[in-house]
């Protein structure tokens, strides 16, 4: 009797576990789903911050910013495209309509902060601001140099 209900055990504590990692990479605000936050080492002192966003509701909202504790504002932000070496701009709010998703990625829209350095393997949290919704917790992956997407990329939650 001791064996089944040691292994039960076991096999419960790996599967909260294993809840507990995925549920990282998913946070949720009424109908919006943000999932697979990362990022990678600062370059020329710059964060830039990458995730997706699901908007399943009726109504479209807007990521107007982010903050960071102890490292302060975050703005949505692109590459100028047109520039030589393609820096960084500012681009202001981002919409997602309903029943849409957007993912900041990238060579497309992303999270810029700078005054942060993070260190590879480690993680933070993020205060996404959402008009009209308000913030959203979502945790940050911290991936190597040169990462592409998320390692968890394609999967569900």
């Amino acid at each position: 009797m001791f064996r089944p209900l040691a292994l039960l055990l076991v096999l419960a504590a790996t599967g909260a576990v294993a809840a507990d990692n995925q549920d990282d990479h998913l946070s949720e605000l009424g109908d919006v789903r943000v999932l697979h936050a990362w990022t990678t080492p600062p370059e020329n002192g710059e964060v830039r911050i990458y995730l997706d966003i699901e908007n399943n509701g009726d109504v479209g909202i807007r990521l107007i910013g982010a903050q960071v504790q102890g490292a302060g504002k975050a703005v949505v932000a692109g590459l100028d495209f047109r520039t030589e070496g393609m820096p960084s701009v500012e681009i202001g709010a981002f919409p997602v309509p309903a029943g849409s998703a957007l993912q900041l990625a990238p060579m497309g829209p992303f999270l810029l902060i700078k005054g942060l350095d993070p260190v590879v393997g480690t993680s933070f949290d993020i205060d996404l601001e959402f008009d009209p919704l308000g913030q959203l917790e979502v945790h940050v992956d911290v991936e190597a140099e040169g990462t592409k997407e998320h390692p968890h990329a394609g999967h569900n939650h």
